[in-house]
């Protein structure tokens, strides 16, 4: 699916070309931002097919319109991308309404190796040109595509402080000759706990993972993929499927997720359009003490793997629930079910959830809540000192 960041801050304009855009890619997904700064926010840690953007630009909220605003923010991406501090765009389109900028600003643009069209609410030219931009773009996509439409591959990521043996033993459980499967492993180095812990630390790993996935589409290009994460690796997974290149990504079909360590708010919506992503199957355990210590302890991880997601996006996203702990997914029933979701897309409906008590009422509450009272509780006690 292609995305696009249009950087406007004029809602006439922006709404011209956001209806041009769902014209030209139905079902699109498309991101506004209204000043400078929230654009280099959003391409810090988004991949966007495209970003349009206006020349005259506040600088930030409370920044008055700046003649070069949209120059500075073409600098910006062409200083940042070498220093890798962005996820550079994969085409860079420039609209204006004053046309006498765009020779203003020429040698600006050639630098940037960016085009800028004028734009007007009367013409249809700007119109012609972007429509033309997006064509090429796709069709660009569809021939870096070796068609193989029959080629599905199964990429399954463990969990922390262990080397995920239970990958090997769903390898077995998939019948992979049968239905011309492939089942391709992830396994990183040894991550112990404080690492987890640390979020400048799962980033490096985040950044390995994007990088396998994007070998993964060199590899096998058209392939559909089915990613399986437990824990950590779920963690991977959302993150990596956030920041991909949407250029470079695989084709992703269905998502299994079990012991996930995301927190249960976390919003999915933009990596279901991005990726046309047709299930989330999110299976839960519910004596699940790491995923405690991760929803109170960890900042940024939470116990989705645990209690569920808060949103379904329309049934796209399935919570199951199972007694057990963090690790005990890993059976041939589990495995079974699994099987029957990759090849055939059904759903096994499991919910061992039972009716809580006011006192497991009470705990839940209070481990869901957890990270505030610990807060709550230190700053307790570093005022209590002065």
């Amino acid at each position: 699916m292609i995305n696009y960041l249009v950087v406007e801050d004029d809602c006439i304009k922006y709404l011209k070309i956001e209806e041009l855009l769902n014209s030209v890619t139905p079902g699109c997904f498309i991101k506004r931002a209204i000043t400078v700064a929230e654009g280099i926010e959003q391409i810090k840690v988004h991949q966007f097919s495209f970003v349009i953007i206006d020349f005259q630009l506040p600088l930030s909220e409370i920044g008055k319109v700046d003649k070069k605003g949209g120059i500075k923010l073409l600098q910006w991406i062409k200083k940042s991308q070498f220093k890798r501090k962005c996820c550079v765009p994969s085409n860079i389109i420039c609209l204006t309404e004053y046309a006498d900028l765009i020779e203003e600003f020429s040698s600006e643009l050639k630098q940037c190796r960016v085009f800028a069209y004028p734009y007007t609410y009367e013409s249809e030219d700007w119109k012609l040109e972007l429509k033309g931009c997006i064509n090429e773009y796709i069709i660009r996509l569809s021939q870096e595509i070796n068609k193989l439409p029959n080629h599905k591959i199964v990429y399954s990521v463990h969990g922390i402080e262990t080397n995920g043996t239970w990958q090997s033993e769903l390898s077995k459980s998939l019948n992979l000759q049968e239905h011309k499967l492939e089942h391709l492993k992830h396994q990183y180095a040894f991550f112990p706990v404080l690492s987890f812990m640390i979020p400048p630390l799962r980033w490096i790993e985040i950044n390995r993972f994007k990088q396998e996935l994007e070998f993964l589409s060199d590899k096998f290009p058209g392939a559909e993929v089915t990613l399986v994460g437990h824990s950590f690796g779920t963690y991977l997974i959302a993150k990596s499927l956030d920041k991909i290149n949407q250029a470079k990504t695989p084709k992703f079909s269905k998502v299994i997720l079990c012991g996930s360590v995301i927190k249960g708010s976390f919003d999915w919506e933009s990596i279901i359009k991005k990726h046309d992503i047709k299930y989330i199957l999110n299976d839960c355990s519910l004596n699940d003490f790491p995923l405690v210590l991760s929803q109170a302890l960890a900042i940024g991880l939470g116990m989705a793997g645990r209690s569920g997601f808060k949103r379904k996006y329309g049934g796209i996203i399935v919570d199951r629930y199972f007694k057990g702990g963090h690790s005990d997914f890993f059976t041939q029933n589990i495995f079974n079910s699994w099987y029957d979701f990759i090849v055939n897309g059904n759903v096994e409906i499991i919910d061992d959830r039972e009716s809580l008590t006011l006192i497991e009422a009470l705990l839940e509450t209070i481990i869901t809540y957890s990270p505030w009272i610990i807060f709550i509780i230190l700053m307790i006690t570093i005022f209590s000192l002065f």
